[in-house]
């Protein structure tokens, strides 16, 4: 949409992907607000995806969907500076 010389677009107040999609509420006018191309859609969509992101990591953490990055003092074994490898629970080395 052009008014002016300007280019706008019809941006979404609340991103669709963080809209509470349990209540399938029809989107209104007072859904969305009139943003400036260049200068104020962009930026907002910028931050809305990273917005996004982190609701996607969270509920990914909450559901499990993820399995959890494994720490390496969790290993059972060590590896040492020399090249020598030692067994955590028995204190040998292998």
């Amino acid at each position: 949409m052009v008014l002016g010389k300007k280019p706008f677009e019809v941006d979404h107040t609340l991103p669709e992907a963080l809209r509470d999609h349990t209540r399938r509420a029809p989107l209104t006018a007072a859904d969305g607000k009139l943003l400036g191309k260049a200068c104020c859609h962009a930026p907002k969509t910028a931050d809305d995806i990273r917005r996004i992101r982190k609701a996607d990591r969270q509920r990914d953490k909450f559901t499990r969907a993820m399995k959890p990055k494994a720490s390496l003092s969790n290993s059972r074994f060590k590896k040492r500076m020399d090249g020598t490898v030692v067994d955590r629970r028995t204190g040998e080395t292998l």
